[in-house]
């Protein structure tokens, strides 16, 4: 309540106090001068109330922002207790199974009941280097998810982007057989335009090494491995040159696809597959390398850059991770 509505009677007595003051019926009365004393002490006790009111009006916000601020804080302590509790699970659930395959073979061989040879001590190997990886990836994961994790942005040419992607990916591709390609989708931007996007590079880099190697992994040699993408404009690919002119930069967004020809993830699958640990539980029976937690942090990483993630895929004919990503549409300098 505002203080006009609060105070609007007293003000109200008071205006008509005035009046009677400025009455000539009343100048020669003898109670005059006390009822004017009076009428002063009424309009300062007003105006005192009114400052109290204001000064109790501010602190009640104050608080109530302390109060949000606070409930807030809360809520994040909950959310890093959750992902700090998720992480110890995890690590108990994940680490037990190669950890204990390590125990056993350790204890075969001191007891003698086999010879440590170089097949065992390589398996061994192999599993301690898994437990690394995990632990790794599932600290990097529980700082993303808590958004404690260091950013780095700087603006970056669309253009220098794929060919960086090229050179990145393009001799490892053909060296291991698969027919690669990065296409150039930016023909249908304006000319003296062209789009910058704000990352840090070396988490995009990540998000396409995991999208890549996903390809490696699951893509017979042969098949095809490809990075191409799209620019949405919201229109504005369809001004005038005129109309362009007229303004500097324009916002957009660029989607990054990578997509191959390999074994396809069924429908079913299909919203889980940036969970934690998804690949890990579905193919605990699987030569498959990794960890399972390479498209849960790529998830986080896409999302810190105020980005989204998905996935289109079809049982047996390849499947497309893709990302989104703001950008912008920038006018070149003459």
């Amino acid at each position: 309540m505002d203080q006009e509505n609060l105070f609007g009677n007293e003000w109200k007595v008071l205006e008509e106090s005035r009046q009677t003051l400025e009455n000539v019926h009343y100048q020669d009365n003898e109670l005059l001068p006390k009822f004017k004393r009076l009428v002063t002490d009424y309009e300062r006790l007003i105006k005192l109330t009114a400052k109290i009111f204001k000064i109790s009006d501010i602190q009640s916000k104050n608080i109530k922002r302390h109060e949000d601020e606070v409930r807030q804080i809360n809520d994040d302590l909950q959310q890093i207790e959750r992902s700090r509790r998720k992480l110890m699970s995890d690590i108990s659930h994940e680490i037990g199974t190669p950890m204990t395959s390590v125990q056993g073979y350790v204890k075969a061989m001191l007891d003698g009941v086999i010879e440590p040879g170089e097949p065992h001590l390589q398996m061994i190997y192999s599993k301690v280097l898994l437990v690394n990886d995990l632990v790794d990836d599932l600290f990097e994961l529980s700082k993303l998810e808590a958004s404690k994790a260091a950013f780095q942005f700087s603006e970056y040419p669309l253009e220098q982007l794929l060919d960086l992607m090229k050179s990145r990916f393009e001799l490892e591709a053909t060296d291991r057989g698969y027919r690669f390609s990065v296409e150039d989708f930016q023909e249908n931007i304006p000319r003296n335009r062209y789009v910058s996007i704000s990352m840090d590079l070396k988490r995009i880099e990540q998000v396409m090494d995991n999208f890549v190697n996903n390809a490696f992994r699951y893509t017979p040699p042969g098949g095809i491995i490809k990075i191409h993408g799209e620019i949405h404009s919201d229109g504005l690919f369809e001004l005038g040159e005129e109309q362009l002119l007229l303004v500097g930069s324009l916002p957009c967004k660029v989607t990054f696809k990578v997509s191959d020809s390999g074994q396809g993830i069924d429908e079913e699958s299909l919203p889980y597959v940036f969970d934690r640990f998804y690949r890990a539980i579905k193919a605990k029976n699987s030569t498959t390398p990794g960890t399972g937690l390479g498209l849960a942090i790529a998830k986080e990483i896409v999302q810190q850059h105020d980005g989204h993630i998905g996935v289109q895929s079809v049982k047996n004919q390849g499947c497309t991770f893709y990302f989104t990503l703001p950008a912008m549409l920038i006018q070149e300098q003459a």
